[in-house]
């Protein structure tokens, strides 16, 4: 109860200003006796405000530091998330370096894989040059024979006659 001492004086001091006032006006003292129960009365009325707003500022301050609890609370909460996202976000991006990492091997392998398909395509169309060469040789070489075999024949036939 040390929060309210000062206010319970001041009620102590309005009862005390009363019971002058009482003992003033019973001594026929009609001017003081008003005097000093005006004064006992605006001292009773401080101290019920004081009591009433030590009481409030006391209920006050327990619901802002109940509320400041529960922030603090929040705010841990906030710093341990934040810590995990920054742990993913970390794996992440050690995960993506390794990705791109892979992905230029890979177009690099893309690349020189390109360049051999390039390569092997000149080398088919010169063989393929090469072989309608050959399949021209051929026919022609071909050709030749089976008019030399209907000559043949045909000598073959005037021979026999």
């Amino acid at each position: 109860m040390g929060a309210f001492s000062p206010c319970l004086e001041l009620a102590r001091m309005a009862g005390e200003m009363w019971v002058v006032g009482d003992v003033t006006d019973l001594m026929q003292m009609p001017v003081i006796s008003a005097f000093l129960e005006d004064r006992g009365m605006q001292l009773q009325e401080m101290a019920v405000e004081q009591i009433l707003r030590s009481a409030s500022t006391r209920s006050l301050s327990e619901v802002m530091a109940e509320t400041g609890e529960q922030i603090a609370e929040y705010g841990l909460r906030e710093a341990a998330e934040g810590a995990v996202r920054m742990a993913v976000s970390e794996g992440m991006a050690e995960r993506s370096e390794e990705l791109a990492e892979a992905g230029a091997a890979l177009a690099a392998q893309g690349a020189a894989e390109v360049a051999d398909g390039l390569e092997t395509r000149q080398v088919a169309k010169e063989i393929a040059k090469e072989g309608v060469k050959d399949v021209a040789k051929g026919a022609a070489e071909m050709g030749a024979s089976e008019v030399m075999e209907e000559v043949a024949e045909e000598m073959k036939k005037k021979s026999k006659e």
